[in-house]
């Protein structure tokens, strides 16, 4: 259905003369290059659907008709002073290889079921830029094409690098039904995953051949200590097979 069509709240609208204008709490980014909407010091007033309509000042006959999206966005936000109705589950740390592949853990227990969910992942912090996102342009360029979800909520990052050595946040927003065509969002975020990442070209190459070194000189003792005993026990056997028989003395 076409959400934006429905009544509006709110409608604020900026042009060439006023591109830079703030109204209230609500900016454009970058006008006319991006036309994100910015929010400062989000509320819980602010969880509501935002709809974007671009109409263009010229002639009549050139004059294409107005853009404007049919879902829109919806802003779900988090109220840290209510009680979470769902929690989610990450591990506190995960280790692994440069140049590996790791899976982070991630799971949530509703108390209902939801009419859909949605999983996206952030890096740092919890305000943090995406590591996953369902949409591709929205996930940071160092993590774009890298990542992936697998199951329900994990992140699965290929080519693991040095650099991506932080924390990673699961993000799950649920929407709810509540009522003859209502419906609700509610977001909870983990605690993080630290994720460790070895790189072994740190490794110093002295230390490391010694610890070959060592590991051969091990080996190589082990199997000789072996082998002598091996021989010691044919050159026994062989000694005790060719004991000539006891002779005993009988007195008469």
């Amino acid at each position: 259905s076409d959400l934006c069509a429905d009544k509006t709240e709110r409608k604020e609208t900026w042009i060439n003369s006023n591109n830079s204008e703030i109204i209230g709490r609500w900016s454009v980014v970058d006008f006319p290059a991006d036309l994100s909407l910015r929010i400062t010091a989000v509320t819980a007033e602010d969880n509501k659907r935002y709809c974007c309509r671009v109409r263009w000042t010229l002639r009549e006959r050139d004059r294409p008709d107005p853009v404007q999206p049919i879902r829109g966005t919806e802003v779900v936000v988090v109220d840290a002073s209510q009680k979470p109705k769902f929690e989610v589950v990450q591990p506190a740390t995960i280790s692994c290889n440069q140049s590996d592949s790791a899976t982070l853990s991630c799971s949530y227990t509703p108390r209902s079921d939801p009419l859909w969910t949605v999983v996206f992942w952030r890096v740092g912090s919890p305000n943090g830029s995406y590591a996953y996102h369902p949409l591709q342009e929205m996930v940071a360029p160092s993590y774009r094409g890298r990542t992936e979800l697998r199951g329900t909520a994990d992140l699965h990052i290929k080519g693991v690098d040095v650099t991506d050595n932080t924390t990673y946040y699961c993000f799950v927003i649920l929407k709810f039904c509540v009522g003859k065509l209502r419906t609700s969002s509610t977001i909870q975020y983990g605690s993080g995953t630290n994720l460790q990442v070895t790189d072994l070209t740190d490794i110093p190459g002295s230390l490391h051949n010694d610890q070959v070194l060592i590991a051969v000189i091990y080996v190589g003792v082990k199997n000789l200590i072996f082998l002598v005993l091996v021989i010691l026990s044919l050159l026994y056997l062989k000694k005790i097979s060719h004991r000539p028989d006891e002779e005993y003395e009988v007195n008469t």
